[in-house]
């Protein structure tokens, strides 16, 4: 289980969701591959993560123009039909990677 936290000016939400540890583990090597795409210039497929009870869903797709990044997620703080849905995409470069390669690696350690 982590802890997922989401803030912008106007609103601020937090929720517990599950994953699993293969699936984390899968989404790793998917960063990595992707990033290394990345800096390298080349096309990567599309990448996801989906949490256990689809609270969480993310997307990153290469952008058009080089080392760019769109992200799209979709966020849902309860895991029911009528749970509040936060639906929404940005754009990153391939800095953010090692942050995010790291954090995964730590999530990933808690499990074990």
């Amino acid at each position: 289980m982590v802890w997922v936290e989401f803030s912008i000016p106007v609103l601020k939400t937090e929720f517990a969701a599950e994953f699993f540890v293969g699936q984390l583990e899968q989404f790793r090597n998917d960063t990595h591959a992707f990033h290394q795409a990345l800096t390298k210039g080349i096309k990567s497929k599309d990448i996801s993560l989906t949490s256990a009870f689809e609270q969480v869903m993310l997307k990153f797709h290469q952008a058009h123009f080089a080392g760019a990044v769109g992200v799209s997620m979709v966020l849902k703080p309860e895991n029911h039909a009528d749970s509040i849905t936060l639906d929404d995409s940005f754009d990153i470069d391939e800095s953010y990677f090692p942050e995010l390669l790291s954090g995964l690696d730590n999530i990933i350690s808690w499990q074990n």
